[in-house]
Formats: structure tokens, sequence, C-alpha cells
């Protein structure tokens, strides 16, 4: 069944359009799934399984290929929102749904495993900034906008929880030990790693974060509760306060 076309889509640069009937057989997707294997499959093959049909006027494929052609990348395309993806001629409101929800059950996948990976008794496991990293990067859902995140940890260094605490521009004066800690003291941690990202992809810390980890180390001494690092990221490299001795 073919989808009705979206208002305000935006024109194809394919020059000639086509269909998943316009290919030879062996070559659709479909039976390329099942004789190759997902790995064979590129990027625009796999939009054009997930989408299943095409709209009056426009083939799946000429869609998928759109789709990539706005989302050179899959952690560009895992940052997409409905309103967004609707713009794509092809996409109306069912269609742009299914996508964002296989991007968010991929990014929720990526953040369960990376999570069983943090849930390791040895100290050195649960300050490894590297797999912390990878926790905090499945955590945020748009670089585009500071996130503060809080990892808490039991005493026997396995974690409890990842919350997102704040969202939007973070100052010092902004961040609270009452709101840092809040999560950790609901779900009895021993210790606590905070981070945030940074929109603008640098890395290093500023006159403000610094400021914003002596607090929250004080209040953490206060409370009983260590904190073991503070991480910036961005979506390429990370800054770990504890690896780079200021913690």
């Amino acid at each position: 069944m073919y989808e009705k076309e979206p208002q305000n889509s935006v024109n194809s640069d394919i020059n000639k359009s086509f269909t998943v009937k316009d290919l030879p057989p062996d070559d659709r997707p479909r039976e390329r799934l099942e004789r190759e294997g997902k790995e064979r499959l590129t990027d625009i093959e796999l939009f054009a399984l997930i989408l299943g049909s095409g709209f009056k006027g426009t083939s799946v494929m000429d869609t998928a290929k759109l789709i990539k052609m706005k989302y050179h990348s899959l952690a560009d395309f895992k940052e997409a929102s409905l309103s967004d993806l609707k713009k794509i001629k092809g996409l109306g409101k069912a269609k742009a749904s299914q996508l964002i929800a296989c991007a968010e059950i991929s990014r929720r996948i990526a953040r369960d495993e990376s999570q069983k990976r943090m849930k390791i008794s040895r100290s050195k496991a649960a300050t490894d900034s590297s797999i912390a990293y990878e926790i905090i990067m499945n955590e945020i859902e748009n670089f585009h906008i500071e996130n503060f995140l809080v990892l808490s940890f039991n005493s026997r260094n396995k974690m409890i929880s990842a919350d997102v605490i704040s969202l939007g521009t973070l100052t010092s004066s902004q961040v609270h030990p009452r709101e840092t800690y809040l999560s950790a003291i609901k779900n009895h941690a021993a210790k606590i790693i905070i981070a945030h990202n940074h929109p603008s992809g640098e890395v290093s810390p500023s006159d403000d974060d610094i400021r914003i980890t002596k607090r929250l180390e004080e209040a953490g001494k206060l409370l009983g509760i260590e904190l073991i690092d503070h991480i910036i990221v961005t979506q390429e490299k990370y800054f770990s306060f504890k690896d780079e001795g200021l913690l």
C-alpha cells in the first residue's frame, strides 16, 4: 500500500527513479539478505527494507537514497528527528516513525551492551574512562545541546544507573550538588562519575567545568559519595579529569 505523499517534501537529486522490481531478482534487498546475510547489505538497502514500500510516483529505493544523501553517516541518522525525516520525499508520519523506532532500538542495544561491560567488580573497570565513554555516548540523544549525566555505582563498583540530570548550557551556578547527587542517594550509590558533552566539539575543560568538578567533589565528600571522574565528551573523543590527574 502506498503512503500519501507528505507536504513540503524536498526534491530528489536522483536522475533516474527505479523500483525494487527494476533490479535483477538476485540483487533485490530481501533476496540478498536471505542469501548473503545482513552484513552484506548497504545502508540504502537496509533503509529500503525498513520502509517496505514507497508512495505513488516515488519508489522505496529512491526514498532510501534520499535518506542516505541527507544523513551521510548512521551516527548522524541516529540523531534525526521525526520532523526532519518527514521533510524527505516519500516519508510520511508512519514511515518516518518506523525509522525513528529503529534508530532508538539500535541506540538502546548499544547502551545495554556498554552497561554490561561496566558491571564488573574490579575497581579498575569501574573507573575505566574508555568504558564509561561508551555508556555516556549511548545515553546522549542530542549532541547539539549540553547533557549533564550521572553514572552511579555501588560499593562493589557495579553500575546502578545512568541518568541525564539536565539539558542546556551548563555553568557552575546552574549545576547544583542537590540534583547531581539525588539519583545517587536514591539508588544508595557509593560513588559516581559525572559527565557532559561539548556541542562545540572542543573537548578541553572550561574554567566553569573545573569549578563544577571541585564543587561536586567537595559535596560528595560531605555526603560520603566518592566522585570517581568527570568525563567531557564529543562525538569523536573525550577528556577524563581522573586520567589527566585533575581528580
